[in-house]
């Protein structure tokens, strides 16, 4: 039925999930139809959707569809937009070898080595996610595909995520969400949000994301807030001026923000890595006892604590290591599938370096 209706120039909907693994099959099925010759080629065209707030719903027997018009009209003050990436040949993806499969290691491979301090037996590659592509209950000929079909099914799947995640918007909810957890936890007031908002908004915009919200600063705060409220615990200062916004204590509600969030956080995901690595470093720097001014040839980064300021010198070589191996620990559909752990480690480094964090020192 699927080979007769892609015969026929018919669209097919496929649900992948970095989560579950489900649409890897059918995606797998297709390719094999393809390599058969049954059907001559076929585009991908990967869609993200991006949503004000994250609901509770089965979808049971609706089509995705179904649920966004029904959450349309059931939330009519919730937006939703869909959004479509750059379509792909899936024939020419597969022959022309733009999704790496070469050097995918199991996790622990990757950072045993890291755990038993063992730098002579540092090992690179990317890391294997063969559970993207789940094994069939039944047996099919698609259970007897060689790894290298596997790997490559597996490639594509993630490069259907990734493209997907990047093409979507932020959501005026994911920039508030992001602020209250990552940057006021402990609370904020309304003027300072404001704020906040404005400056993470240009640092969106500077990237080239798009944003999927407008109207004046004031609109926006007071939309996302109204949505956010059963999440936020809103109290009013005593001058009657201002108002002071917590994240709710609980887990559904900082499990909600942090989804809404991560929109955020794939945006900056270089500059995650990259200070979670110099992070590492400066741990490793106070845990051995050192002084507080250490020497090595490599990149400097600035500390401050209290009323004392100091500079510590990191190995741009280690620092560029510990992000490899922070790479590993990425969900699916983060790192770019088509470049390699080597530079995207690399380009996490120098993006601390462009944003002034981090001063190169020869």
């Amino acid at each position: 039925l699927v080979r007769e209706l892609l015969h026929e120039g018919q669209a097919l909907s496929i649900g992948v999930s970095a989560e579950s693994g489900h649409g890897g099959q059918w995606l797998a099925r297709i390719r094999q139809l393809i390599k058969e010759g049954s059907v001559p080629d076929v585009s991908l065209v990967p869609v993200g959707i991006s949503y004000d707030s994250v609901t509770n719903v089965k979808f049971g027997s609706k089509s995705v569809m179904q649920w966004l018009l029904s959450l349309l009209w059931t939330k009519p003050a919730t937006s939703v937009m869909i959004h479509l990436a750059q379509p792909f040949s899936l024939k020419e993806m597969c022959e022309s070898g733009r999704c790496r499969v070469d050097e995918w290691l199991p996790l622990q491979d990757l950072l045993l080595p890291v755990v038993l301090n063992n730098r002579a037996d540092s090992v690179f590659g990317r890391r294997r996610m063969s559970w993207l592509l789940p094994t069939f209950p039944s047996a099919t000929e698609l259970e007897e595909k060689s790894h290298s079909d596997r790997d490559l099914s597996v490639a594509i799947i993630l490069h259907l995520i990734f493209s997907a995640a990047s093409c979507t918007a932020v959501m005026s909810t994911s920039v508030v969400s992001s602020l209250l957890l990552y940057k006021h936890s402990k609370g904020v007031s309304t003027s300072v949000l404001c704020r906040d908002v404005a400056w993470l908004l240009e640092e969106l915009l500077f990237r080239n994301r798009d944003v999927g919200f407008g109207g004046t600063l004031q609109e926006i705060i007071h939309y996302s807030l109204s949505l956010l409220a059963p999440d936020l615990i809103i109290a009013a200062l005593p001058s009657g001026k201002d108002t002071v916004i917590v994240p709710r204590p609980s887990v559904a509600s900082i499990l909600h923000l942090s989804l809404l969030a991560q929109k955020v956080t794939h945006t900056f995901i270089l500059e995650v890595v990259g200070a979670c690595a110099v992070s590492a470093m400066l741990c490793e720097v106070v845990l051995s006892s050192v002084s507080s001014r250490l020497r090595t040839d490599g990149v400097k980064g600035e500390e401050v604590r209290g009323d004392m300021e100091f500079d510590v010198v990191l190995s741009q070589s280690e620092l560029t290591e510990k992000a490899l191996q922070l790479c590993h620990l990425l969900p699916p559909g983060i790192m770019p599938p088509c470049q390699s752990t080597q530079c995207f480690a690399l380009d996490a480094v120098d993006s601390l370096v462009h944003c002034g964090i981090l001063i190169m020192e020869e």
